[in-house]
C-alpha cells in the first residue's frame, strides 16, 4: 500500500505580496508647506526582489507616479483608481486615514494583478532607496510629458497599445485552442478582432511617420527661409 502525503494546510501557504502602508506623517517642506509621508511595508515571496522584506517611506505624489507610469507602460490593462486630491482638509485625521487606506488598497491591487506585479516599476517603487527612487521619477517624468505634449508620441502609444491587446488576444486564443481544433463562431469574431486591431494599429504607426515627416519638412522649409532672410 502506497502512502499519499497529506497536503498543507491553506494556511501555511504564503501570499506573494503582503502590502501595509502605515505610520502616516506630517512632514514639513523647505518651501514653508508639508506633506504626509507613509510606510509602506512589503513582504514577498517573488523571486524578482533581493530582499523578502522591506520598508520604503513614501509620499502621496510617489504614489501618483506609480500609478501613472503603469498606465503609460500598460495601456491596455486596468489600473487601479488612486484616491483624488484634496487640499482643503489634507492633514484631518479622518481624511489622513481614508488616504491611508485608499493608498494601500492602490499598492495591494496592483501587487494582485498577474500583469501589473511584475513591472520593474513597481519593484522600484515598493524597495529603491530615496535617492535611487527620486532618480527614476525625474526620469520617467520627463518622458510622461513628452508622450502626452507630442501628438506624433500619442500616436505611437495609442498604436502600441493597440498592438499589445491583439497579441494578449492572440496568445490567449493559441492557449485555448491548441492550434488543432476548428475554430468555432466566437473564436472566428475573435479572429477577425485581433486581424482589425493589427491593422489598426498599422495605420496608426504609419500615420505617426507620415506626421513626424510633415513636421520634419517643415522645420527644414522654415530654417532654409531663414537663411534666406525671408
Amino acid at each position: 500500500m502506497v502512502a499519499i502525503p497529506e497536503a498543507a494546510p491553506i494556511g501555511d501557504v504564503k501570499p506573494e505580496f503582503v502590502i501595509n502602508v502605515t505610520n502616516p506623517t506630517r512632514v514639513a517642506d523647505k518651501m514653508n508647506s508639508s506633506h504626509v509621508t507613509y510606510n509602506v511595508n512589503t513582504v514577498t515571496t517573488n523571486e524578482a526582489y533581493k530582499y523578502s522584506q522591506t520598508v520604503v517611506v513614501r509620499r502621496y505624489s510617489d504614489f501618483l507616479w506609480l500609478h501613472d507610469i503603469l498606465a503609460q507602460e500598460y495601456p491596455y490593462a486596468v489600473i487601479p483608481p488612486m484616491p483624488q486630491k484634496n487640499s482643503l482638509n489634507r492633514f484631518e485625521i479622518d481624511f489622513v486615514e481614508d488616504r491611508r487606506n485608499a493608498l494601500q488598497y492602490f499598492v495591494r491591487s496592483v501587487c494582485a494583478s498577474p500583469l501589473l506585479k511584475e513591472s520593474k516599476r513597481l519593484r522600484s517603487f515598493l524597495t529603491a532607496d530615496d535617492e535611487s527612487f527620486e532618480e527614476e521619477k525625474a526620469e520617467t517624468k520627463s518622458e510622461l510629458k513628452s508622450d502626452l505634449t507630442n501628438p506624433m508620441n500619442l500616436l505611437k502609444f495609442v498604436g502600441n497599445g493597440l498592438v499589445s491587446v491583439g497579441k494578449q488576444v492572440e496568445k490567449s486564443m493559441n492557449q485555448q485552442m491548441g492550434g488543432e481544433a476548428p475554430m468555432s463562431k466566437e473564436d472566428e469574431k475573435l479572429a477577425k478582432y485581433v486581424e482589425y486591431l493589427n491593422d489598426v494599429s498599422s495605420q496608426m504607426a504609419a500615420l505617426a511617420n507620415n506626421a513626424q515627416e510633415f513636421v520634419d519638412q517643415q522645420r527644414e522649409m522654415t530654417t532654409s527661409l531663414i537663411e534666406m532672410g525671408v
